[in-house]
Parts: structure tokens; C-alpha cells; sequence
């Protein structure tokens, strides 16, 4: 199913995992010393503590869209939170490279290793089975 869908497809699906993950990785590591609540609990600006829009809340776009400001207050969002979603993305993506690429060397192994043996062993080559 994977060889039938565009290579630079996963990639983007890899990065935006990859930085959703590490945006959510990042609100824990505010929240979770402040003993917030990381599951149920919206995403507020640390400034003016309004909470985040939906479509403000996108990892990469929503900081690239408000230009590094809460629209609200528009105190600057730190730069590392767009650092932290960028790292997760390009993760996300080299895993999913690694991971496509890793299943067409297996495939190629699983049929090239049976077709080298059966060559080397096969009743051709005048070479008798070895246990």
C-alpha cells in the first residue's frame, strides 16, 4: 500500500506528525511544572492568558501566520516554540524516509537472498543441499 502513494506525501505526513508531536511534547513541558492539565485544558498565551484559536494553534502555520505574536496581547510567542515544531518535523519526516526506505530494502532482500540461494543450491548447480 506505502509503494503506491508518493514518497514526498509520507514525508509531509511524517513532518506533520512530527511536529504536532513535538508542539504537544512542548505545552507538557510548560504545563507539567505548573501542574496544569495537559489533556483537557486549551492552550492560553503565557502573557495575557487568552486562549489560543484552533486555527492559531497548527504547528508551524499558526506561528507563521501571527507572525510570532498572540493575536491578542501581540507579546511575542518565543522563537523556540517554532524551533521545537520545526526539529519534530524534520524527525517526523526523516523517520518516515528511513522507514519507506527500510521496507524497499527489505522487500528487495526477501526476494534477492531466496533467488542468490536457490541459484547457488538449486538442482543447476550441481552442488548438493548443506544442512
Amino acid at each position: 500500500m506505502l509503494a503506491s502513494v508518493p514518497t514526498w506525501i509520507c514525508l509531509v505526513i511524517g513532518g506533520a506528525v512530527g511536529a504536532a508531536l513535538a508542539s504537544w511534547l512542548s505545552a507538557c513541558a510548560y504545563r507539567i511544572p505548573r501542574r496544569m492539565n495537559i489533556s483537557s485544558d486549551r492552550s492560553i498565551c503565557p502573557h495575557c492568558q487568552s486562549q489560543i484559536a484552533g486555527r492559531d494553534n497548527v504547528p508551524l502555520f499558526g506561528w507563521l501566520m501571527l507572525r510570532g505574536r498572540c493575536r491578542t496581547c501581540h507579546e511575542p510567542i518565543p522563537r523556540r516554540e517554532l524551533a521545537y515544531e520545526l526539529a519534530g518535523a524534520a524527525v517526523g519526516a526523516v523517520a518516515i524516509f528511513i522507514h519507506l526506505y527500510l521496507l524497499v530494502v527489505i522487500a528487495i532482500a526477501a526476494i534477492a537472498i531466496p533467488l542468490a540461494l536457490a541459484a547457488k543450491h538449486g538442482p543447476e548447480s550441481g552442488q548438493e543441499d548443506s544442512p
